[in-house]
């Protein structure tokens, strides 16, 4: 497995930059497998600018279709989702306690 978390670390890297919850399991990989340290590095690197100019290249082209109105767009797409993650924790707190108050009763 060492040979191939070696053989395959940019296309692994790369990949767990974009995927969601994937990166810190593959940065722990390839600590197990001891990786060498310089060549994680740069990796890391390359990685990560691609990453940068990915998302700057998608706001800007956003803000080239939205012009002015992106502003309030991104806004409120932020607003929805603290809103949608407030009320979701919330929610999950409400029934921890009251799933906890009727196994007490």
């Amino acid at each position: 497995m060492k040979d191939r978390v070696n053989r395959n670390a940019f296309t692994t890297l790369m990949t767990a930059r974009f995927v969601p919850l994937a990166r810190i399991p593959a940065y722990i990989a390839c600590g197990y497998f001891k990786m060498n340290y310089l060549k994680f590095c740069v990796i890391i690197f390359m990685t990560a600018l691609a990453y940068c100019t990915v998302i700057f290249g998608a706001l800007h082209l956003l803000g080239e279709v939205f012009g002015e109105r992106i502003d309030v767009i991104l806004g409120l797409i932020a607003g929805a989702v603290i809103l949608a993650l407030v009320c979701i924790f919330g929610l999950k707190s409400w029934l921890r306690k009251r799933a906890a108050a009727k196994t007490e009763n």
